[in-house]
């Protein structure tokens, strides 16, 4: 699966995160389309903090198909933590070994951070600091395959606040570039259960405009 129609009322814009390179785009799952199955609801407030590490997480574990919402969102948490984890040991490591960012990510959130970490090793960037992210609610919603097969509970989207004030990228002659003034914003981020894979993947980051 590489393509789900996102739901039509997630709001598109880029809202304070250009420094983090976050981009607003749709979720996509191939010919498929997500049904949500019901409304989004606060969840306890949760935090993801980078800590650069490379060890195997939970995220990266054999999956099966969700069975409840409790259980594809806890799954979709785990890879969403990852997600920002690899994503700053990737590029504070001057964009080596962007490889591992695919057992976390697919489609345009893929895309986005390994186009980030070849950007930092071709121009020898210096990246310091870290991202978090602190959940307010998620929820999940039915993939309808274009085979009309129902994959329940398997696109999760989780809602909270981005930030990345401590996040900074110096030039190979030890100038600091210039980052966005505000770099912490509300974001959706959409996750995907691949059942040929087995696995949870970061599908979109979605910045809703909103400040934390």
């Amino acid at each position: 699966m590489t393509g789900i129609n996102r739901p039509s009322h997630r709001r598109s814009s880029r809202g304070g995160l250009v420094g983090l390179g976050v981009v607003v785009g749709c979720l996509l799952l191939s010919g498929c389309t997500s049904t949500p199955n019901r409304p989004p609801t606060a969840a306890p407030t949760a935090s993801a903090t980078t800590v650069p590490t490379s060890s195997p997480s939970a995220s990266a574990a054999i999956h099966e198909a969700p069975m409840s919402d409790a259980e594809a969102v806890s799954a979709a948490q785990d890879v969403v933590a990852d997600f920002f984890t690899q994503r700053i040991v990737v590029n504070t490591a001057d964009g080596a070994e962007p490889a591992t960012l695919e057992r976390v990510a697919t489609g345009p959130a893929l895309r986005l951070v390994t186009a980030d970490a070849a950007e930092i090793a071709e121009s020898k960037t210096v990246v310091t600091g870290t991202i978090t992210f602190a959940q307010t609610a998620a929820y999940s919603a039915d993939l309808n395959g274009p085979d009309g097969q129902v994959y329940p509970f398997s696109a999760v989207n989780i809602s909270g606040c981005q930030d990345g004030s401590s996040y900074q990228r110096t030039n190979e002659d030890g100038s600091a570039q210039e980052m966005a003034p505000d770099r912490t914003s509300v974001v959706d981020i959409s996750v995907i259960f691949e059942p040929t894979q087995k696995s949870w993947l970061v599908y979109d980051i979605n910045a809703t405009g909103a400040d934390c």
